[in-house]
């Protein structure tokens, strides 16, 4: 659910962005960075396995994927920067 989650925000993220920059949808681009948005994703459900035990509902997990993905996404442009 976590991993889902934060594929769900990313996602959305980089197309509300892309629609807002470019008013259209460059599939290539967005094939290209689809690939980058679930390895963060992919990340984000290992890291909520490893914490299974605390996130025992999936609202709870849905919300640390969401926000984990958030920050993670973060992370990764600020490094590419």
């Amino acid at each position: 659910m976590a991993g889902v989650a934060s594929m769900l925000v990313l996602g959305g993220i980089f197309i509300a962005t892309m629609l807002v920059h470019y008013q259209a949808i460059d599939w290539p681009y967005l094939q290209f960075a689809l690939l980058r948005i679930g390895a963060i994703s992919l990340a984000v459900a290992v890291l909520a396995h490893l914490l299974a035990k605390w996130l025992r509902s999936s609202w709870r997990a849905a919300l640390f994927g969401a926000v984990a993905g958030f920050a993670g996404g973060v992370a990764f442009v600020a490094a590419a920067a």
